[in-house]
């Protein structure tokens, strides 16, 4: 029998349709309430130790639902089929699965539902993740080629344009940091290893390879981190060598090497490029956050400010429009007050791991910050976070620098060395 205690009225009452069968020695050892509304227990039925089969399974009834039904050994269709039907004790972990010791062995019942969906590649490390105008989600694998996807029915479709796909395709673009669009059906993809940039053609019924920018066409390097779209049409590109601006005009950019703006001496590692209201901003991996105040009136690019974080390598900058600036770096994630120019490393979030790789600022308004350990949701009004990791929601971790985007619906898509993660943050629901 199972019944219920009321703290407040002191009333002592079963729940309701729970039919267990009854005899003088059964017995109900073990209960454990999961985090969707059930109650799992154990049921033993004869004298443990003169019956050799005495167990009837496990049973879950349904708070909400008020409904009770049982999983045994030969008929379970909803859980992980038992290995024996004696179930000795019940618990669970902190993902909210529930976790059966049968005579036979250890059973896994997950009694959570996952809104992260999990793609594999043939090699699943990810690098650079880009969604385009027409809503494609280009995903680019370590050491191969770049691909293409459309998010059909939550489901990822391989729909790679001929070109990108054929083994004639130059080597260059198997080692590619940035995808980038600079305009309908114009594709950059930019080489961490010293191909410079690959500019192509690509529709649904053509693909053609247009040229390729190196530091001949004014590149400080041909080493390329990033690429950055700002307010006013201009393309900047991030090297291992400073920053570099692009003229559409003469398909050139201005850099150190044509330039003698303060803004273009910074022969940094460029590793983050972000705008507010006119403002640029730019990480390095030296850990140099630089602020150039744009100005519509004059074509130069000097007086650039400096800020120095603690954290070291900035690999990343979101900006949620409210004078603030989020840099995610090696050390940690750090919060800057555009209005008074101030650095505070936030250090009451429980990270998952040090490093901040990625952030990406949902739909719902949090921060979804990508470590090497795995997804952290952060509220940048309550200052609270949840974790996500192997175990807590989420099947894999260690999220890649450069290898994350979101399309025009919400969904979220971050790369890690397991394949990609993608979810819409809505739907996450299960914190832990």
């Amino acid at each position: 029998h199972v019944s219920t205690y009321n703290l407040h009225t002191r009333i002592l009452e079963g729940l309701p349709n729970i039919e267990i069968p009854s005899s003088p020695f059964t017995s109900i050892d073990e209960l454990i309430i999961d985090n969707n509304g059930g109650i799992w227990m154990n049921h033993i039925l004869g004298q443990k130790l003169i019956t050799n089969n005495w167990g009837k399974g496990v049973h879950r009834y349904d708070i909400n639902k008020r409904q009770y039904t049982d999983h045994l050994m030969e008929s379970d269709l909803d859980v992980k089929t038992l290995y024996e039907n004696q179930v000795n004790r019940l618990f669970k972990d902190r993902s909210g699965c529930v976790w059966a010791c049968t005579k036979g062995g250890l059973v896994k019942i997950n009694v959570t539902v996952s809104n992260f969906n999990v793609y594999s590649l043939s090699d699943n490390s990810i690098g650079p993740i880009h969604v385009d105008s027409s809503g494609n989600i280009w995903i680019q694998s370590w050491n191969t080629r770049p691909y293409r996807y459309k998010l059909e029915d939550n489901e990822l479709v391989d729909n790679t344009p001929y070109l990108i796909r054929n083994p004639s395709v130059p080597a260059a673009l198997e080692n590619i940091l940035d995808i980038f669009s600079p305009q309908k059906n114009i594709f950059w993809f930019c080489s961490g290893y010293g191909h410079g940039i690959l500019e192509y053609f690509i529709d649904d019924h053509q693909d053609r390879f247009i040229r390729q920018y190196q530091i001949r066409d004014g590149l400080p390097d041909n080493n390329i981190n990033l690429t950055f779209y700002d307010s006013q049409q201009q393309v900047w590109v991030g090297t291992d060598n400073g920053v570099a601006l692009y003229n559409s005009e003469n398909g050139t950019f201005r850099s150190n090497l044509n330039n003698s703006d303060s803004l273009f001496q910074f022969k940094n590692n460029i590793t983050a490029i972000e705008q507010s209201n006119e403002d640029l901003w730019f990480g390095t991996m030296e850990g140099i956050l630089v602020r150039h105040r744009k100005s519509t009136t004059s074509e130069h690019f000097n007086s650039p400010q400096v800020y120095s974080p603690t954290g070291g390598w900035i690999m990343s900058i979101k900006n949620n429009g409210d004078n603030i600036l989020w840099l995610g770096t090696w050390q940690g994630l750090f919060k800057f007050d555009i209005l008074s120019e101030t650095l505070e490393k936030i250090e009451n979030i429980p990270l998952l791991n040090s490093t901040i790789a990625e952030i990406q600022i949902g739909c719902d308004g949090n921060l979804w910050l990508g470590t090497l350990s795995g997804l952290v949701r952060f509220n940048p009004n309550t200052m609270e976070s949840n974790s996500f990791r192997p175990g807590e929601g989420i099947r894999i971790n260690h999220i890649n620098w450069k290898s994350s985007d979101q399309d025009r619906h919400g969904n979220l898509f971050f790369g890690t060395i397991a394949g990609v993660v993608y979810f819409n943050p809505e739907q996450i629901t299960n914190f832990a």
